[in-house]
């Protein structure tokens, strides 16, 4: 169960991981949206205070003095001049709705002495109208003679964000509080342009990774279907290998014995006939064990057995097995084995198959008189591993397809045209077998001068693997 949990924390991990992010960024995003809200809120709260600070310094106390707070004042030069001031404030901003003075009963309330509005208004307020909402911070602002900034706060006018500031006499005396009052409407409308910003950044953060989200999903239900859409064609070649292998081992043995029935032979013309068959028929046996190889590879079924195995004699071996195609092309082959590298715990199939693909290739692919070097050595780079190449001075691999030599079913154009015995199974699986024995392996060639495979090998060995079946060595797997 535990081990199921996993493989499947493990499938998910990537869509946690960035709905993990997703989440972040949006936390991060409320964050700074409602920061730029706040700050947004505090400047324009010291912007309206200095605002009435300013408008209060223009208002003469004297004139104050002048007026009594009550409707006798209506008429009276010094009430008609401090009322043209305030609509002249008002007027300023387009922001600001009411612009007023205030004067303090004695007791616990405030009342006007005069405001902006037209008297024929219905939001006009009379000299010596008590505010009735008067509450303690703007009692306290009167009595110690201090601007502030109160609300939103809601009254018989409206909601509010309103500004007060004191209008001394000479002695330092409050005299009024002028008021200046913003919509509360228009005030956050300033205040949202400030978040629309990190609002806008996080959403768009989002919808990228939502849209990287998307994509990977569906990409992930693409591969996910190739990969299952390949493991039955893996299955189909396994299963059609495996029926292969009947017949043609049967017609091998029929071939084999026309050949050598002595009681009975074969003409000249019919030996022709039968050994065409033969060798066609051995080419199949080659492409059914390529097949099948590569089926147990890219299924991971294929079992690794270490036995002690000496790679100097397994080159040895299998150069003994091409001795006729090599004398065929007069090639000279160089041998440079360490004899002082041990046996190592190895799987001999696969040491095998490694050799013989990338030997066979050296002779089949060399030209008529030309190198085969074999060496297996101790190399300073790779202290670890055993270091072995294979190299040849045939018709060498062009650039052009030198960065897909190790893929399935690829042969380079020169090869192809040259040569048309091949299936281009043969490297794909000296690759695979190397990389999951823990070995690496490259080549360097130039067309038309040769080319040499290099690889190595762990020094500690292979180590075993329970699998269905043992990868096939066949006599030519190209």
């Amino acid at each position: 169960m535990i081990t199921n949990f996993m493989k499947s924390l493990k499938k998910y991990l990537k869509y946690i991981l960035i709905l993990g992010l997703i989440a972040g960024i949006a936390v991060i995003g409320l964050v700074a949206t409602f920061n730029a809200a706040a700050k947004a809120d505090m400047h324009q709260r010291e912007a309206l205070q200095i605002r009435a600070e300013t408008a209060a310094k223009a208002i003469e106390a004297g004139k104050i003095l002048d007026l009594r707070g009550s409707e006798n004042d209506l008429g009276a030069p010094s009430y008609e001049d401090l009322k043209r001031k305030m609509v002249a404030i008002r007027e300023i901003r387009p922001d600001t709705r009411f612009v007023y003075l205030m004067g303090y009963d004695g007791a616990d309330k405030l009342f006007f002495y005069v405001d902006s509005e037209d008297p024929e208004s219905e939001d006009y307020s009379a000299p010596g109208d008590v505010y009735e909402e008067t509450n303690a911070a703007e009692l306290a602002a009167f009595k110690h003679g201090r601007s502030f900034v109160e609300g939103p706060l809601t009254d018989d006018w409206g909601t509010w964000v309103t500004a007060f500031a004191p209008i001394n006499n000479a002695d330092g005396e409050t005299l009024a509080l002028l008021g200046m009052d913003v919509e509360s409407s228009l005030w956050y409308v300033s205040i949202r342009e400030k978040e629309v910003a990190p609002f806008l950044m996080t959403l768009f953060l989002i919808m990228l990774i939502g849209v990287y989200l998307y994509i990977s999903w569906r990409n992930d239900l693409y591969i996910a279907k190739m990969k299952k859409v390949d493991t039955m064609k893996t299955e189909f070649v396994s299963l059609a290998s495996h029926q292969l292998n009947t017949p043609l081992s049967t017609i091998n043995w029929i071939t084999d014995l026309l050949l050598t029935d002595q009681d009975d032979p074969l003409t000249t013309g019919q030996k022709k006939y039968v050994e065409g068959v033969a060798v066609a028929s051995g080419r199949m046996v080659n492409l059914v064990d390529a097949l099948l190889n590569v089926s147990r590879i890219e299924m991971g079924t294929f079992a690794v057995t270490p036995v002690s195995v000496n790679l100097g004699e397994v080159v040895q071996s299998l150069l003994a097995e091409l001795d006729h195609q090599i004398k065929d092309k007069k090639l000279s082959v160089e041998k440079e084995i360490d004899s002082s590298i041990p046996a190592i715990p190895a799987d001999e199939s696969l040491v095998r198959i490694i050799f013989q693909n990338l030997l066979t290739n050296a002779v089949k692919y060399n030209t008529p008189g030309g190198t085969l070097a074999v060496k297996i050595a101790r190399n300073p780079a790779f202290p670890h591993m055993i270091y072995s190449e294979v190299r040849d001075t045939g018709l060498g691999v062009p650039k052009k397809d030198q960065a897909r030599i190790f893929q399935k079913l690829f042969r380079a154009d020169n090869a192809r045209t040259k040569i048309a015995d091949g299936n281009g199974l043969g490297l794909y699986i000296v690759k695979a077998i190397i990389e999951s024995v823990g070995g690496t392996i490259w080549f360097e060639s130039e067309e038309n001068k040769g080319t040499t495979f290099s690889f190595t090998l762990p020094l500690e060995g292979m180590k075993a693997r329970e699998g269905a079946k043992a990868l096939v060595g066949g006599k030519h797997v190209v």
